[in-house]
């Protein structure tokens, strides 16, 4: 028997367990991910329609009094999550109780885990070192080769009273049942572990694929967080209406189906609504206390709402909050602000000096035509609705008509597993109307004038000016100046989603897929490696051909001993083997070699610094110490495919593929992360705590202007282009660190052949020996999917959305290559690649490129 909420359920499924249960689960408060209603249905009796029904009509007529959550113990801000509680049973026998509770676990990406112990007296008696242990069994994941184990290192001070943390799990996998146990001194301790049987926690079967892939883009797209004003009360401890702020009409934007659901222009239901229906379009709440203070924490969400007044509250009240807000959008994330000042206003608080010189194609529609186009879809998608209701079929008892749903079925798009992806894994919020059906059945739909209203436009026009995206590093800043911009209307949110572009998709963002992998994988491999030596096996076997033939066989010939071929042909077979074994062995090397594509953001403020950095290893022998990369940073495997369908991702593995050791400054990635003889590709975002940047300074003269440029960074610089704020270009060769140099005027031309030339010296282009036969199956490329669905495929140029590349690698290409043309008051330079970007110290460097970007300051 498993605790769920209050209510106590036994037997299998994702969250029942069919064995024994040895630990004690805690779950929190039962809320619906985006996957999980269609299960959800499945599992329980066929009585559940009633049950909804009276359940929901109770939430959304009296939404203080429904879905009041109950939860054993905090599980603190972040996350609302699964606890884990040790020891098992009785006593704690080491003098102390852990608790670690989990975020969702359907999902890939940062795993929050809040660990917390506390010992059986007052305080801790003596100082203690624990190793805690979480591991994932193979069978409870998939992909089932990606299972992994994790490491953390504990350390309890005699005196304190407890020890609470909150630590990020790399997750590169979907669902996963954890086995916790605490370790002190290589032992583990009697009564702290935790085991479960087949069956329990989150896991797939091979007949459940469409809920896999439905996770898997779940975890890709659409999320989006709330920062509620200051004073709120948080969510899950409302008790009206009016303690929550009204987000109805944004949850109608990200949920267009929620829009044949009449009751959503009812203000007295926006609790129970947003219980019912937040996690599954993708929204949370978050109000400012519970907000994290690690950048990391903020990667639950692609894409985080609040007012202007609300981030100026956060920087007083929280400041390690702010900056871990910040530390994320220099990383790649998004916020929207909403009422805000003008432009330069929101520019000057971010510490940025870049504007867009002028509307260009690659970049989203705004203002009044976008408005426009929206509203003509939405009105379009009404009328649909209407002329449907006429062939809906009636309740069998009333004779009334069933509560219809719109479609909003993008088209062309075809599901891995046969079907189309309005009914999949790409259209995750069809789940959503199908629990609508199932719940609301006999609800009349009679008067779409009031869903009608309900989604026209607010009162006022929306204007170009009222809307404007802001870069801060590798992330940007999406702008609403309209008053009132809360609840808000259709218009203005899917302009502010049309403006937002790839920046509300994670995998989008970054271009990199964890869980099915792409053969983009052979854009930045390292060459001439993990290749058989085809010309020199060929002579090797010519070789060996010579001595077995003419040699051997016609010097023992004339001897008179040809018998004795049964034994030199066998020994010259083996040996040739051998060196054919150790000529591949040599060829490559016994050491590790890293191809390493780092660009490093220098933001106008110091605070706004960041690194992404796409690497690629090889080692003829893995290194004992595995692969280390700071814990700061945010790293993603970019496997390369070799999936033909979803059914290959069950595989019939036994064990770990390795272990995840996290420290205090470092994660250590060992075991089969990092394979013997095998190419393997990781891609890292990470904020840089403190980084000066360039200064940039120029005097009118008689005879025209001079400028010149100071390295404040703690390395050199090389091939520097500059464009200052008037628009002209010049160009630095070479810059040591802490030095100043002149500056030359250079011609437009001649700057965009050099920054050309910067890009073609390490272009990402995979070797010519791949070949078609190698491209796997392309129904499962989900960066190519994402790019065709809504809102991507209005939001983006065609350029943008044929292409799988991740942000960084965009900026690259279109400013360097297809435009050749810097942004104002910037610069770009070369510098050697940073020590602590390559993951194996002693590794040698294989064309790499490291590519210094910023503002002038």
């Amino acid at each position: 028997m498993v605790e769920f909420g209050h209510c106590p359920v036994e037997g299998g499924g994702r969250f029942g367990g069919s064995g024994r249960r040895v630990g004690k689960i805690i779950i929190g408060p039962l809320s619906f991910n985006r996957s999980r209603p269609a299960r959800f249905v499945r599992v329980l009796s066929p009585s559940l329609p009633c049950v909804l029904a009276f359940a929901m009509a109770i939430g959304l007529t009296s939404a203080g009094l429904g879905n009041k959550p109950l939860r054993a113990q905090s599980p603190g801000p972040q996350f609302d999550g699964v606890g884990i509680s040790l020891p098992v049973r009785g006593v704690a026998p080491a003098g102390f109780t852990l608790t670690a509770y989990h975020g969702d676990l359907t999902r890939f990406g940062s795993l929050p885990l809040r660990m917390v112990i506390r010992p059986t007296g007052p305080t801790f008696p003596d100082d203690r070192q624990l190793s805690v242990r979480i591991g994932f069994p193979p069978w409870s994941v998939l992909p089932t080769s990606r299972a992994a184990n994790y490491e953390f290192t504990v350390n309890l001070s005699a005196s304190q009273t407890v020890f609470d943390q909150v630590y990020y799990l790399p997750k590169w996998f979907l669902g996963g049942s954890p086995q916790l146990s605490v370790w002190e001194a290589g032992q583990p301790l009697a009564g702290y572990g935790s085991e479960f049987e087949s069956g329990s926690g989150v896991a797939y079967s091979r007949f459940d694929v469409s809920s896999a892939e439905t996770d898997w883009v779940a975890s890709a797209e659409g999320r989006f967080g709330w920062i509620a004003e200051p004073g709120s009360v948080a969510a899950r401890s409302a008790r009206s209406a009016t303690d929550i702020e009204d987000l109805r009409m944004l949850m109608g934007s990200l949920a267009p189906d929620l829009f044949g659901f009449s009751l959503l222009a009812s203000e007295e239901s926006r609790l129970g609504l947003f219980r019912e229906f937040g996690e599954l379009v993708g929204l949370s709440y978050f109000t400012i206390e519970e907000l994290a203070s690690d950048w990391r924490g903020f990667e639950q969400c692609h894409v985080w709402v609040c007012r202007w007044s609300t981030l100026k509250a956060i920087e007083e009240s929280r400041p390690e909050a702010a900056a871990a807000l910040r530390r994320h959008l220099v990383c790649g994330g998004t916020l929207w602000l909403l009422e805000t000042p003008e432009p330069d206003a929101v520019a000057a608080h971010f510490g940025t000096r870049i504007r867009p010189e002028e509307p260009a194609e690659t970049e989203p529609r705004s203002g009044e035509e976008l408005a426009v186009d929206i509203d003509a879809g939405v009105v379009s998608a009404m009328e649909s609705l209407e002329s449907e209701a006429n062939i809906l079929p009636l309740h069998p008892d009333t004779g009334e008509i069933r509560f219809p749903m719109p479609s909003f079925r993008p088209m062309g798009v075809r599901s891995s597993s046969g079907g189309s992806y309005s009914d999949g894994p790409l259209r995750p919020h069809r789940l959503l109307a199908d629990r609508l059906m199932r719940t609301y059945i006999g609800e009349v739909f009679d008067d779409t004038s009031v869903v009608r209203r309900w989604v026209e436009r607010a009162e006022g026009e929306l204007f170009e000016s009222d809307f404007s995206v802001l870069p801060v590093g590798f992330g940007r800043v999406v702008t609403c100046r309209r008053e009132e911009a809360l609840p808000g209307s259709f218009s203005q949110w899917q302009a502010m989603r049309m403006l937002t572009g790839v920046g509300s998709s994670g995998v989008l963002r970054d271009g990199v897929d964890p869980i099915v992998g792409d053969t983009r994988f052979w854009n930045w491999t390292i060459p001439g490696v993990a290749q058989p030596p085809i010309y020199s096996f060929l002579l090797l076997l010519t070789l060996f051909a010579v001595l077995v033939g003419p040699v051997a066989y016609g010097k023992l010939n004339r001897i008179g001993r040809a018998y004795l071929m049964f034994l030199v042909a066998p020994l010259l077979a083996a040996l040739t083997t051998v060196a054919l074994f150790t000529y591949g062995l040599l060829a490559d090397g016994l050491g590790t070699q890293v191809r390493v594509r780092e660009v490093t953001w220098l933001g106008g403020d110091a605070q706004d610094a960041a690194r992404y950095c796409r690497a690629t290893y090889f080692a003829g022998l893995r290194p004992a110490d595995g692969l280390r990369f700071p814990t700061n940073a945010r790293v993603v495997p970019y496997p390369l495919t070799n999936y033909r369908n979803w059914r290959n991702l069950f595989g019939n593995d036994n064990a770990a593929l390795g272990t995840v050791r996290i420290d205090e400054d470092e994660t250590v990635l060992r075991g089969g992360f990092f394979p013997s003889r095998q190419q393997c590709q990781f891609v890292s975002h990470r904020p840089l705590e403190s980084a000066d940047g360039v200064k940039w300074e120029s005097d009118e003269i008689d005879s025209g202007v001079t400028a010149r440029m100071r390295n404040g960074l703690g390395h050199s610089l090389r091939d520097i282009t500059v464009r200052d704020e008037a628009g002209d270009y010049w160009s630095v060769e070479d810059l040591a660190a802490g030095a100043t140099a002149s500056a030359q005027r250079i011609e437009p031309e001649v700057a965009q052949t050099r920054l050309g030339e910067l890009y073609t010296r390490q272009m990402p282009i995979a070797p010519i020996s791949i070949g078609r036969d190698t491209q796997g199956n392309a129904n499962l490329d989900l960066i190519l999917m994402l790019g065709a669905t809504f809102p991507y495929r209005q939001s983006l140029s065609p350029a943008r959305a044929g292409t799988a590349e991740g942000e960084v690698e965009w900026w690259l290409r279109t400013h360097l290559q297809t435009r050749s043309r810097l942004p104002i008051a910037m610069f770009i330079a070369i510098a050697d690649v940073s020590s602590d970007s390559i993951a194996v110290p002693k590794a040698r460097q294989v064309d790499s490129i490291h590519y210094v970007i910023g503002e002038l300051r």
